[in-house]
């Protein structure tokens, strides 16, 4: 069996925010393999994934707002590609094969089309909605409204707590029970009085959510793209599909 390499964290500014990522095997040659997270998780939930790929460099970001990176709201998703333009050209980054989830799948798309470090693109159930629904306020939002991943509980005495009041509760109870656990471990900060609180806070999560709905720019960014992109999409849950 390979030995599981750790990654080394490093953070670097870019598009005036400071990102943190997570790297393994920079000297390996080949495609670099660019893993890009969902809202309110972090890079190091791709760690299970990133092991069974120990012969390819590998680099998972912290997004802004998440993880170890700068903690700051945002009102525009186009943010999240320039971000990650900025940071494959700082890096010299070049052959990237980029893996996004969700957000992360929406950020990759603006990023491959603004610069020529992508080969390939793979995008797990990325969040580009219809056309007509940009502009709008997000999905079950009233205008006006806050979304309610603000509420979030915050703090915790532990990631063991965080992971037992998680274990089996609504989509987490889907979760390879590793993967859980990294997102729990990882997803801590320790705070000055002891504990533990969120790496992504409530409100940021929240902002990202109540922003999802502004970059109909992401459009463009589709039809400037030539290269090949896999598109892996969720199956709906039984009975959930409609006549």
């Amino acid at each position: 069996m390979s030995r599981v390499i750790p990654p080394v964290l490093h953070t670097v500014t870019v598009n005036g925010v400071e990102l943190a990522y997570f790297e393994r095997n920079r000297d390996r040659g080949g495609p670099t393999l660019l893993f890009v997270h969902c809202t309110g998780f972090h890079g190091r939930i791709w760690d299970r994934i990133i092991e069974a790929f120990p012969q390819y460099h590998t680099i998972a970001l912290d997004q802004r707002g998440h993880g170890r990176s700068q903690k700051c709201r945002v009102d525009h998703w186009q943010v999240f590609g320039q971000d990650i333009r900025d940071l494959a050209e700082l890096l010299g980054l070049h052959d990237v094969v980029g893996v996004g989830h969700s957000v992360g799948g929406h950020a990759l798309v603006d990023a491959a089309a603004s610069c020529g470090a992508f080969e390939k693109l793979i995008l797990c159930d990325p969040t580009i909605s219809a056309p007509e629904n940009y502009g709008k306020p997000a999905p079950f939002l009233k205008k006006g409204e806050v979304h309610p991943a603000a509420r979030r509980r915050r703090d915790f005495a532990s990631a063991q707590e965080m992971y037992e009041r998680l274990l089996g509760k609504g989509s987490y109870a889907l979760f390879e029970p590793r993967m859980l656990w990294d997102y729990c471990e990882h997803g801590l900060l320790p705070t000055a009085q002891g504990g533990w609180t969120l790496a992504c806070p409530p409100e940021v999560e929240a902002s990202v959510y109540m922003a999802s709905r502004t970059n109909i720019g992401v459009f463009d960014s589709v039809r400037a793209i030539d290269l090949p992109v896999l598109i892996l999409r969720a199956m709906e849950p039984p009975g959930e599909r409609k006549a």
